[in-house]
């Protein structure tokens, strides 16, 4: 706040000596110039004359100047508050899924978590298998499909997996290269690409068929560029929108799509994006408290200060944190 008043006072000094320099200038030229005309000032009224019209060009450099600085002030201080907004944007981008995964976890019951993690659990435990299948390790694949059927409630899965081996095993080479091809696909159709392009590596080294590795690494970046122009178009109609939910939503699966510049080209939009958010969830907060819809506000508070940790609302929010648990206790209870 010091630093703006001096930049203020110093510009209205700069001002201030421009027009006096100006004033003195435009005298002394008047002066001259009347002398000249009346043929009254002898030799002074042109050299009076000079001198002041010299002394208004002398203001005009002045203030040339003067505004210069005064531009370059104003760059630095909007450069500086881009550079915060940056590092902000940053920290929430890195904080963002962390915060989603516990978010979305604590909502499930127990029975959705084992569900959930149970799917996970399968999907890896098949690519697993599938991986040394295509690496024609056939040894470590039916060792850890023994190990899966030992695992509580994998039984069925393991019956499936050894199927599939048996399969793959008796199978041609050719028809090995199809199914890695298909494996391929699948992969690609989910928008799995990192693990559509470490598999495709590795089938381009197993069965030296560098052709269709190549035309399945074109078609993984058609398809992944198509998903991405999808994605961009999205989060603009998402913006026009002013759709901040869907907006936030799009950024999560974006954000592993752009490069580094395009990055930056978002980060105005994106900025705006979590200004409006922060700005919708304080306006919700306000309501339940004024409404002492005490639970309400207490999850809007930590939802807040989880996503917006290091802004004014979130440390006002934790400063009374205390009192909102309390009554939202005494809501519970009653």
């Amino acid at each position: 706040m010091g630093s703006s008043k001096d930049t203020r006072f110093w510009a209205m000094k700069w001002y201030l000596w421009v027009v006096v320099i100006f004033i003195v200038g435009g005298v002394l030229a008047s002066i001259g110039f009347h002398m000249t005309a009346g043929e009254s000032g002898g030799g002074i009224g042109e050299p009076l004359k000079w001198l002041g019209l010299i002394i208004c060009g002398a203001g005009g450099l002045v203030a040339l100047f003067a505004i210069l600085l005064m531009a370059e002030e104003a760059i630095s201080v909007m450069v500086a508050n881009g550079q915060r907004l940056d590092s902000l944007l940053a920290m929430m981008n890195q904080q963002r899924q962390v915060l989603t995964q516990i978010s979305q976890s604590a909502k499930l019951s127990d029975t959705a978590k084992e569900v959930l993690f149970r799917d996970m659990d399968r999907q890896s435990l098949r690519e697993a298998v599938l991986e040394k299948l295509h690496q024609l390790d056939y040894t470590g694949t039916y060792a850890l499909i023994e190990d899966i059927a030992h695992r509580a409630g994998y039984a069925t899965l393991a019956q499936q997996l050894k199927v599939e081996a048996d399969k793959y095993r008796g199978s041609t080479e050719e028809e090995r290269m199809r199914q890695s091809l298909a494996h391929i696909e699948k992969l690609i159709d989910s928008s799995q690409w990192a693990q559509a392009r470490t598999q495709i590596d590795k089938y381009a080294t197993t069965f030296d068929d560098k052709r269709r590795a190549a035309e399945m690494q074109a078609k993984l970046s058609a398809r992944r560029d198509k998903r991405k122009g999808q994605l961009l178009e999205a989060w603009n109609d998402s913006i026009k929108k002013q759709d901040v939910d869907a907006s936030l939503e799009i950024l999560k699966e974006l954000d592993a799509y752009l490069t580094p510049g395009e990055g930056l080209a978002l980060q105005e939009s994106a900025r705006e994006v979590f200004r409006n958010k922060l700005q919708s969830m304080g306006v919700q907060f306000s309501l339940a408290v004024n409404e002492k819809r005490w639970a309400d506000a207490l999850a809007i508070g930590e939802r807040i200060m989880a996503d917006f940790p290091n802004t004014k609302m979130a440390q006002e929010i934790h400063d009374g944190m205390e009192s909102l648990r309390q009554r939202a206790g005494k809501d519970l209870t009653e």
